[in-house]
């Protein structure tokens, strides 16, 4: 049996697809719909993760002292979720694992506030500031292709603060070394500050701690003057007789070659059917869609209802 969240979305997308491909609906609504109310992974490395989500601020309803959005995260998880309410649901949208599967709890006289936390904590969410489990955050009023939503960023730290612990604790700075990716350095000064005051009397591992604290931008690298190395007497000798040497001097040879002629207007219109293929068969649904709007092939609405077929069977 499928959540009711899954059911709601389903509803959605065959209603706006109908009106879409049916009654002339324009690309531009149906791309804003499916933007809207869904966590998206925008940018991504090897130690930061960036998502995004814009929720619609209409209809939106308190939930505690004047917010309308609280952040919730699962340890057994490592989800991190964002607790929205409209007129009939409290709605627990999950920001790390982004799925239009989301979590629904009624809204009423009978299940307020203190009952939607209780069953939350049921499944291992509870209530917690981003910042404590290794996330940055920022939620601003913005419209959205005409449409006022709540803008949302959040960004994921956890595996580079791991790292970055992981030298300080060995006092070792070559986990690190090749980091170019920045923290923000309230996740780990407290961290650092614990395991300098541990390493004063030791030499090396202060010199480690330093380089660390040159990465995350705390200090500046101390700049070392080259000192010049003066010749030998030798090496001026040597220099001395290879200049007077005469030299050879090479004049490369011309060599012509003879590239085939090809009608510029064939190449160009193999190249076009080249790239009309591609996006029928590799294309995403926002750019068939697209192409659609321009050219009302009846090849590209036909790739169209396929990959939403195909959407609703992986649901």
């Amino acid at each position: 049996m499928y959540p009711k969240g899954y059911a709601i979305f389903m509803k959605k997308l065959i209603l706006f697809l109908f009106l879409f491909l049916f009654n002339g609906c324009s690309v531009n609504n149906l791309m804003t719909w499916i933007k809207l109310d869904r966590v998206e992974q925008i940018s991504h490395n090897a130690y930061m993760t960036h998502y995004r989500a814009y929720f619609q601020r209409d209809g939106l309803r308190t939930i505690r002292h004047g917010k309308k959005y609280l952040f919730f995260y699962n340890k057994k998880k490592g989800d991190l979720a964002i607790l929205l309410r409209d007129k009939q649901h409290y709605k627990l949208y999950s920001i790390t694992h982004p799925s239009p599967l989301n979590t629904y709890l009624p809204s009423d006289r009978k299940h307020g506030y203190y009952a939607t936390i209780k069953a939350l904590k049921k499944r291992g969410y509870r209530l917690a500031s981003p910042s404590t489990y290794g996330f940055t955050y920022s939620v601003q009023a913005q419209r959205y292709k005409g449409v006022r939503t709540y803008r949302v960023d959040v960004k994921d730290y956890r595996k580079l603060i791991s790292l970055y612990k992981k030298a300080i604790r060995n006092y070792n700075a070559k986990y690190v070394r090749h980091i170019r990716t920045k923290l923000p350095s309230y996740f780990i000064r407290s961290y650092y500050n614990r395991y300098k005051a541990k390493a004063n009397s030791a030499k090396k591992r202060a010199q480690q701690l330093r380089i660390i604290a040159q990465k995350l931008g705390w200090i500046k690298p101390e700049r070392k003057e080259e000192k010049r190395k003066q010749p030998s007497k030798q090496e001026i000798k040597q220099t001395s007789e290879a200049q007077n040497e005469p030299q050879e001097i090479n004049t490369p040879q011309k060599t012509e070659t003879k590239e085939p002629r090809t009608s510029p207007k064939k190449t160009q219109t193999a190249s076009l059917k080249k790239k009309e293929e591609s996006l029928l068969e590799n294309g995403s649904l926002e750019e068939l869609i697209t192409a659609y709007k321009q050219n009302g092939s009846p090849e590209y609405k036909a790739k169209i209802l396929a990959r939403i077929k195909e959407l609703q069977h992986k649901k």
